[in-house]
């Protein structure tokens, strides 16, 4: 459920609440808890939804050059404005003496899982990259190039072991966003950028892991979860509070009706249809 504005929503009794569409926009297309693998296609080994602990785990080889990835297609995205977001954990961080690279892309692409992440691409997203002298997170946006390619915006954040929510949107034709934040709410910003182009045609949630050369001996591995997908906005706003479990909210101007499940917030609602 969207923000409330005060103007269109109406709390009619403790459990009774109406809106426009407009305030019960924000429910993601997609979004996954890994339970399943839910049509993720990992190809490798060092990136994968693992039904067990419910993340996506993901890692970087030691003394081999190897690229892995999982994907998953969106099938329809909106080719100016949409909102991604999920939680990064970094498990383990530890530097070694090599010059090689250790790397983990997220972002969106035009390609599927048979485009790697050498090879040319739309993408949108960010690139976690370690070697023996940086721990460096860089904003790149291609249209037409490659995720592990040089170039993209160099945050002053330096990666470490710990989370990070991060959240990627297409701001209109023109420009995309990047940023890191502190908590799950995403009230807390850590540091944001925004680079152009917003490339088109994009469909596939893809995240990357790579290892540069034979020679990298660098630790750098962890979790991805709460992996949350809004299409056609390029913005999100808080949920409503004050809003008590079972509560149904009725969209005035559709008739749709909204239900808040126990022990959930209404961002969680799921929709009747008419």
């Amino acid at each position: 459920m969207g923000k409330v504005y005060s103007m269109t929503i109406k709390f009619l009794d403790s459990k009774r609440i109406s809106a426009l569409t407009s305030d019960v926009a924000n429910i993601p297309t997609f979004e996954d808890d890994f339970s399943s693998a839910d049509n993720w296609v990992d190809v490798g080994s060092n990136v994968g939804v693992n039904t067990s602990t419910d993340v996506i785990d993901w890692s970087t080889p030691t003394g081999s050059s190897q690229l892995d990835l999982t994907s998953h297609d969106l099938v329809t995205v909106n080719n100016t404005e949409w909102v991604f977001r999920c939680k990064l954990v970094i498990d383990n961080l530890t530097q070694g003496s090599s010059t090689e690279q250790q790397q983990l892309a997220i972002g969106l692409s035009d390609g599927n899982q048979t485009i790697d992440g050498t090879e040319s691409q739309k993408f949108n997203g960010l690139r976690f990259q370690v070697n023996n002298s940086s721990k460096n997170i860089r904003h790149i946006s291609f249209d037409g190039g490659n995720p592990f390619g040089a170039g993209g915006g160099i945050f002053s954040t330096a990666i470490s072991e710990t989370t990070f929510y991060i959240e990627l949107k297409g701001n209109g034709s023109t420009s995309f966003t990047a940023s890191l934040y502190s908590d799950s709410s995403y009230s807390t910003l850590i540091e944001t950028d925004t680079r152009n182009p917003l490339t088109p045609d994009m469909r596939y949630i893809k995240i990357y892991s790579q290892t540069e050369g034979s020679s990298a001996n660098h630790t750098f591995n962890g979790t991805i979860d709460d992996v949350k997908f809004y299409n056609g906005v390029s913005s999100l706003t808080n949920k409503p509070t004050n809003v008590q479990d079972n509560s149904i909210l009725v969209e005035k101007d559709t008739g749709r009706r909204y239900w808040s499940s126990v022990g959930t917030q209404p961002d969680t609602i799921t929709k009747d249809s008419q």
